[in-house]
């Protein structure tokens, strides 16, 4: 149960980071992480282990950090900032494109529609009460992330007191989120920001977004049939 434990661990981090992107417009202190030579060599040791879309995305990200790893700590965070706001919170059309709410990409365009309560319903089912503290809306990108962190973490949990039947619990609501959710309409969403984003930057945050999220979903299916064929 160690080494599921450490897998769980690993994915609650790597969604714990990616809600960083979307769960806020960015600070001094998040780009001032980005930049560190910590996080670079971590972006690095990614781009050099991950395959496809994941490793595109890292090295997209590495690059752009990089070249910009000497401008004025300000400028760079107020364009990031500005970019932000103009690809994610849907400001106006032929400005901003949709914001990122899974209602508005699966029920045309309507913000809070079905979809929403089908994910509120998912949370509180699950046992999560997730609110907008989390970034926004219950179908808000930034949100389901954040619950696929959360479901992560205590699947870890679980797995390290050895609570065999509530981790494989978790790990069934995470891939049932992943796939009738999540990538029901995130991969879509990515394939807007890439045409609409003027950085390297947001265009990395999109394919390790969508790269992840298909991985994930290839990691859990292994993971059951391990559990599954284990006993």
């Amino acid at each position: 149960m160690e080494q599921l434990n450490k897998l769980a661990e690993n994915r609650s981090r790597i969604y714990g980071f990616l809600c960083e992107f979307y769960n806020g417009v960015p600070r001094e202190e998040f780009v001032k992480k980005l930049l560190s030579e910590d996080f670079l060599r971590e972006l690095k040791n990614l781009a050099t282990l991950a395959e496809g879309e994941l490793r595109e995305g890292a090295e997209l990200l590495e690059q752009f950090l990089r070249l910009n790893s000497e401008r004025n700590i300000e400028e760079l965070t107020e364009q990031l900032a500005v970019e932000f706001t103009r690809l994610f919170r849907g400001i106006k059309p032929k400005y901003s494109p949709p914001p990122p709410y899974e209602s508005v990409y699966r029920d045309e365009g309507r913000v809070m529609g079905a979809s929403t309560l089908q994910v509120m319903n998912t949370y509180l089912d699950a046992g999560f009460a997730l609110n907008e503290e989390y970034g926004g809306p219950p179908d808000y990108i930034g949100t389901e992330l954040k619950f696929l962190a959360l479901a992560s973490y205590r699947e870890a949990e679980s797995w390290g007191k050895g609570d065999r039947r509530e981790a494989e619990r978790l790990l069934r609501v995470q891939q049932r989120f992943i796939e009738e959710h999540a990538l029901a309409w995130i991969p879509r969403f990515c394939d807007v920001i890439l045409q609409e984003a003027e950085s390297e930057f947001y265009k990395g945050v999109a394919k390790l977004t969508r790269g992840f999220l298909r991985l994930d979903a290839e990691q859990i299916a292994e993971t059951l049939k391990l559990v599954e064929e284990e006993g």
